[in-house]
């Protein structure tokens, strides 16, 4: 996330602080926020919340370093995720679509599609 200015031109956004942000954006592992410090002066404090800073970053197509904070909540989430293993999204195990016990190992499934894909070529995962 970064905080500043853009245009709006021909149905979308663009400028410079769109860029940062997407650059940003790319840095983050799963489940992280990243923030630059222009967003972390414009949201203030947030009760529950960190802001970790981290060593400043050299990005893609900026001058200088980026000075970057992680975004923490003080609440944990709760409960086991599981992974799809064609598309990748995270679920809770309530809202698994398919298991499939495969080698002694359970794959979870977020759609039909995607259980389709694997039956179709298990090899591949």
């Amino acid at each position: 996330m970064h905080w500043g200015e853009v245009l709006y031109q021909q149905g979308g956004y663009v400028g410079g602080a769109l860029n940062i942000a997407s650059r940003v954006a790319t840095q983050a592992t799963p489940h992280q926020i990243l923030i630059t410090a222009a967003a972390r002066t414009e949201i203030g404090a947030l009760s529950q919340v960190t802001f970790t800073p981290l060593a400043a970053r050299r990005l893609k197509g900026l001058t200088g370093d980026l000075e970057l904070f992680e975004v923490r909540s003080e609440h944990r989430r709760s409960g086991e995720r599981v992974r799809d293993p064609i598309c990748g999204m995270e679920m809770a195990p309530t809202d698994v679509a398919a298991r499939l016990v495969v080698k002694g190992r359970e794959l979870a499934f977020c759609c039909e599609r995607c259980l389709r894909v694997f039956l179709e070529a298990p090899q591949k995962l």
